[in-house]
């Protein structure tokens, strides 16, 4: 709301199912590299290691690890501010601000039998100085697991506290283990998007309006193919993915008829 930058990111793995979240900090350049950095922290003395880190103290300790520390205002760029001064007018003037700017990016990967998932967001274009979103809480914006010969990782960007409402990401993983042989996965994601998502009564204090959701799901089965699942309910999706050695870079369009659009590729 008072114009500066927060960034929050996590990053997960499979191997041993480390988790790193990192949030509030506006003086860190790559936020994503030091959440895994906490995800793989073993200097602790014997102490449990931190999951989340958020604010002056987590930029302390990124820049104790190596992490240089940026003056705030690179982080905004001369687009950004004008998008947030047209909000913050719309919001001073009694207008609903529609328009849809979900800024946050994802990535996930599967490397043999690892998965491994990374959110990253600046937040809101009107956040609330202080808010934590989907990217630090473990089991909600990103997830990466191993059951058996299956390997899966999720990352989703939306509204962050949706998100964390439904637990997504390992509540969409925990579906995906457990589907039956019949079940395709792209199926099981379009039912668990409408049940456990936009129909989930958890959601009752949100304005139907703002449930909105977008990500990703990479699944290798039995060292057979890589699969990934896209899946919305927004405008657009843009995404791309690497098959051998070529990267192919796509965007996602819902058509004016659906209010979901899952699509699946093989990588």
């Amino acid at each position: 709301m008072d114009g500066s930058v927060e960034c929050e990111a996590g990053f997960m793995s499979s191997n041993g199912m480390r988790f790193g979240g990192i949030g509030v900090v506006s003086r860190l350049r790559n936020p994503s590299k030091a959440a895994r950095a906490i995800a793989y922290a073993d200097d602790c003395s014997g102490l449990v290691s931190p999951m989340v880190l958020v604010g002056p103290g987590a930029e302390k300790w990124a820049e104790k690890r190596g992490f240089a520390l940026i003056d705030p205002n690179v982080l905004a760029g001369k687009r950004t501010n004008e998008l947030w001064k047209k909000a913050l007018n719309a919001v001073e003037t009694v207008n609903c601000f529609e328009e849809i700017n979900m800024d946050t990016v994802g990535a996930v990967s599967v490397t043999g039998d690892v998965a491994e998932a990374c959110t990253s967001s600046g937040g809101l274009i009107l956040k609330s100085p202080g808010r934590v979103g989907h990217c630090t809480v473990f089991g909600s914006g990103l997830w990466a697991e191993k059951q058996g010969g299956t390997c899966i990782g999720v990352t989703v960007s939306g509204c962050g506290e949706a998100i964390v409402r439904a637990d997504f990401c390992r509540s969409l993983s925990k579906r995906l283990f457990t589907r039956n042989s019949q079940e395709l996965p792209s199926e099981v994601i379009r039912t668990f998007f409408e049940r456990e998502f936009l129909n989930l009564s958890l959601m009752s204090t949100i304005t139907p309006s703002r449930l909105y959701v977008g990500g990703l799901v990479l699944l290798k089965e039995n060292d057979e193919r890589y699969e990934l699942i896209v899946f919305h309910n927004t405008p657009v999706l843009p995404f791309a993915y690497r098959k051998g050695s070529t990267i192919r870079k796509s965007l996602s369009q819902l058509p004016a008829e659906c209010k979901i659009l899952v699509e699946s590729y093989i990588c």
